[in-house]
């Protein structure tokens, strides 16, 4: 899989990237859905084996009523999205808050 942030004009270095979840998306993170999302859960992988991190709420965790043996083994569940968020912006991170737009 080719990461476009990696190749020119970029230089951006796969492990410097955070994704941290916390809401529906959580089934995409999960074993249990997986086969619902494969492509998704494959680019994920591919990613998370460049080094991308891959992050999910613990609230949300909680709030969805999944174990921590639920997820993927390349999700790290943190104790909160928000403060998750706050932390890597306090260490000079970037927030970028992609929007999927549907058309009938």
């Amino acid at each position: 899989m080719t990461f476009t942030l990696s190749q020119s004009p970029y230089t951006f270095d796969p492990k410097t990237l955070k994704v941290v979840m916390h809401g529906v998306e959580i089934q995409a993170t999960v074993k249990e859905f997986a086969g619902n999302f494969p492509e998704t859960v494959d680019k994920m992988r591919a990613l998370a084996e460049q080094g991308v991190e891959f992050k999910e709420c613990n609230y949300a965790r909680e709030q969805y009523g999944y174990t921590l043996d639920d997820f993927q083994d390349f999700i790290q569940v943190v104790p909160s999205a928000i403060v998750e968020v706050v932390y890597w912006q306090n260490q000079g991170y970037a927030l970028m808050t992609p929007q999927v737009f549907f058309s009938d």
